[in-house]
């Protein structure tokens, strides 16, 4: 297994080196290429991506860093959430392809650390008979509306409360393989299957000093033997009007080599203006629902073994004015288990956007955070200024 990203890089580049001799729609003329956005550059089927993500922020929370849910989530007064560099292949009808590695920093007691790892490297094959697509290597799992979206696209400067809780902080990922089947329905449907192992990533600190938690929650954390499902749904009520749902399952084993079960579920009612057509005002209403439960064991008793669930979700609503100005607001919450190290939250979020262009290459977000932790004991108000900048065309997903 700890060979897979290495193999699948070799076959990607490998790929595109034999593409280059036979595919000749792969070259762009230099004339077209749009430096400025990246839009349009591509090489042999190539197109990198560069993505720049950082912010700075201002809290009334003794410690900031405790608020972030997220290896990507801004964790000091000053973070960077994600320096990016991605490659899409696009080799021939049939295959196309994946890279991405990002260096993020994390703050922890005024010590800041820097971190880099590969998110995604899979080869895909599409366009099969059947309505097929198959996808292998290492991806960010399709788990509801979120889990896939890198955090260079998000609608919000910091990850969902619920995905960052239960989905192994809002990125859970598998090296296997996926197969994806676009079902013959009278709307779209896709329903994925995927089987395979957790990447191996760097093990954390949790909790502090003091007595021990009977259990540590973050063992709970899918690690091998995964297995799921995702199932999206869209349906065009009219050109202006569409619905989308979506239900996800996986199953695996855990840190504690028990099994852990984690369900989620989706809707969302999007407006646009313009119908079908670019540009214009637009309205997502969104909410999700995410349940686990795993079994934990204690330790320092083997003996003492206890089922635990964790449940929670998230509505927001994204108005886009134009193609400059977006306004969000979020509501989110999860559950937590003083005895397994896991927290209760609530938090709300409000976020306005402002993009350079309408390919989105630079933009800026001040963003209103007003957390809760364990329960209502603990209140803290955070404000946020974000800067990003996205280079590059459309990624293979």
């Amino acid at each position: 297994m700890k060979h897979t990203s290495t193999l699948a890089l070799l076959t990607f580049l490998g790929l595109a080196a034999s593409t280059q001799a036979h595919d000749h729609g792969a070259t762009t003329n230099i004339g077209d290429f749009n430096y400025a956005t990246g839009s349009d550059v591509a090489f042999f089927g190539l197109t990198p991506h560069l993505h720049a993500v950082g912010g700075m922020g201002a809290s009334t929370a003794d410690e900031i860093e405790e608020l972030a849910n997220g290896h990507h989530d801004p964790n000091h007064d000053n973070t960077l959430q994600s320096a990016e560099f991605a490659l899409s292949g696009r080799f021939g009808e049939y295959v196309e392809g994946f890279f991405s590695h990002s260096y993020h920093s994390e703050t922890e007691g005024g010590d800041t650390e820097y971190h880099h790892a590969t998110e995604e490297l899979f080869l895909k094959l599409h366009n099969l008979p059947g309505g097929f697509e198959i996808r292998g290597g290492q991806f960010l799992n399709r788990f509801g509306f979120q889990n896939a979206v890198h955090n260079h696209a998000w609608d919000f400067s910091n990850q969902h409360l619920c995905n960052g809780a239960i989905l192994q902080e809002g990125e859970l990922s598998t090296i296997g393989t996926e197969i994806t089947w676009l079902l013959p329905t009278e709307f779209p449907m896709a329903l994925s299957i995927y089987a395979g192992d957790a990447p191996e990533h760097e093990e954390e600190g949790h909790g502090g000093g003091g007595i021990p938690a009977r259990f540590e929650g973050h063992e709970g954390e899918l690690d091998e033997d995964i297995i799921g499902l995702h199932l999206l749904a869209t349906h065009n009520i009219s050109d202006y009007h569409q619905l989308a749902a979506t239900l996800s399952v996986t199953h695996g084993q855990n840190h504690f080599e028990t099994d852990t079960t984690i369900v989620g579920a989706g809707l969302q009612y999007q407006w646009r203006e313009n119908g079908l057509e670019a540009g214009g005002r637009a309205v997502i209403l969104r909410g999700e629902l995410i349940y686990r439960t795993f079994e934990a064991i204690n330790e320092n008793d083997p003996a003492d073994v206890d089922d635990v669930e964790q449940i929670g979700g998230y509505l927001s609503q994204i108005y886009q004015h134009n193609v400059n100005w977006t306004f969000a607001n979020r509501f989110g919450y999860v559950s937590g288990r003083d005895d397994a190290e896991l927290t209760e939250r609530f938090r709300m979020s409000q976020a306005v956007t402002w993009f350079a262009n309408e390919q989105q290459t630079f933009f800026s977000r001040l963003q209103l955070d007003n957390d809760w932790l364990d329960g209502s004991n603990m209140h803290d108000t955070t404000v946020w200024l974000q800067f990003g900048w996205n280079w590059g065309g459309q990624e293979v997903r």
